[in-house]
C-alpha cells in the first residue's frame, strides 16, 4: 500500500477465545506503551497473510463523527469488494448506492486495518481496542480514540461476513 493511501486513510480516520488483544492507555500523562498489543497485532497480521487472498469481500460498519460528502464516505454500513489487494468497489448497505472514487479512499482493505491500527499504536493514541478473528486473524473490530481529551475524534470499524 502506498504511503499516500495510508496517510489518506489515517487522516480520514482521525478523529479506528474469539477476541485476542485489547488495550487502552492509562489516564497518566506518559506515552502509552503498546508493546504487547503490537505483538498481538503482528501475530494476527501473519495469520491473516497466511490464510487470505488478495480478492475478497466483506461488510464494513464505519462509526465516526464523519460527514458524508462527494469526497468522504462518512459513517455507515458498506459492502466492500477487494481485488488485487485494493478496494475495487463499495456500496452503502442500506441504499445500494456505490461510493465515488474519492469516497473509496475512506474504505480500508483488511491490510489497511492492520496499518491503521499500527499507526494508532505507534502514534500514541490514548485508546486502541482491537478484536481479532481467532481463525484467520481478521480485525473484526477496531476502535481508536486518539485523544480522550478531544470529543468526536474516535472511530470504530467493524468487519463482518468475510467472503
Amino acid at each position: 500500500m502506498t504511503a499516500m493511501k495510508i496517510s489518506n486513510l489515517s487522516a480520514a480516520l482521525i478523529l479506528s477465545a474469539f477476541a485476542t488483544g485489547c488495550g487502552s492507555n492509562s489516564s497518566d500523562d506518559s506515552a502509552p506503551n503498546w508493546e504487547n498489543e503490537l505483538k498481538v497485532l503482528d501475530e494476527n497480521q501473519a495469520r491473516w497473510a497466511s490464510s487470505s487472498s488478495d480478492d475478497y469481500a466483506f461488510d464494513l460498519e464505519r462509526k465516526c463523527m464523519c460527514v458524508v460528502s462527494p469526497s468522504s464516505a462518512g459513517a455507515g454500513r458498506f459492502v466492500v469488494t477487494v481485488n488485487d489487494a485494493a478496494v475495487d468497489s463499495a456500496f452503502k448497505a442500506d441504499t445500494g448506492e456505490y461510493l465515488s472514487e474519492a469516497q473509496l479512499r475512506d474504505i480500508p482493505t483488511v491490510d489497511d486495518l492492520f496499518e491503521i491500527t499500527r499507526d494508532a499504536y505507534e502514534g500514541g493514541a490514548d485508546r486502541v481496542e482491537v478484536t481479532f478473528n481467532a481463525t484467520n486473524g481478521l480485525p473484526s473490530r477496531v476502535l481508536i480514540d486518539y485523544s480522550t481529551a478531544v470529543a468526536d475524534d474516535q472511530i470504530e470499524l467493524v468487519t463482518t461476513n468475510l467472503r
